[in-house]
């Protein structure tokens, strides 16, 4: 099934919502399609040694438990316990991605200052 406006706003992309069993789509006609049922995170933990580890995840509730039970990375299954001390919500993989990359080039203090965190 596919929905769409019947005309585009004067200087907006005509875009079209697709309903299909792995989600919503929107589609937009010079952009990759975007999955509206599926958004992706970046999580930063801080540490038993008070290190920050920094992931990505589609579904940071289940990747938090995961962590906490030992069964995430193996730098933090040595570190545990863990507390979820940030996170962002992302529209696209792409995104998401290219902002943890980012987070985990910045040295510790960058990362306290710019995402004003919080312990």
């Amino acid at each position: 099934m596919v929905l769409s406006d019947p005309e585009p706003v004067e200087g907006e992309s005509k875009y079209h919502f697709v309903f299909h069993k792995q989600g919503l789509y929107i589609f937009f006609p010079s952009q990759p399609y975007y999955n509206l049922s599926t958004m992706y995170y970046i999580y930063i933990l801080l540490c038993r040694d008070n290190s920050l580890y920094t992931g990505f995840t589609t579904d940071i509730k289940q990747r938090i438990k995961e962590h906490k039970e030992g069964k995430g990375s193996k730098y933090v299954r040595s570190k545990l316990p863990v507390k979820l001390i940030y996170s962002q919500k992302y529209r696209t993989k792409s995104e998401a991605l290219k902002r943890e990359m980012q987070i985990k080039g910045w040295k510790r203090n960058k990362k306290i200052r710019v995402l004003k965190l919080k312990f």
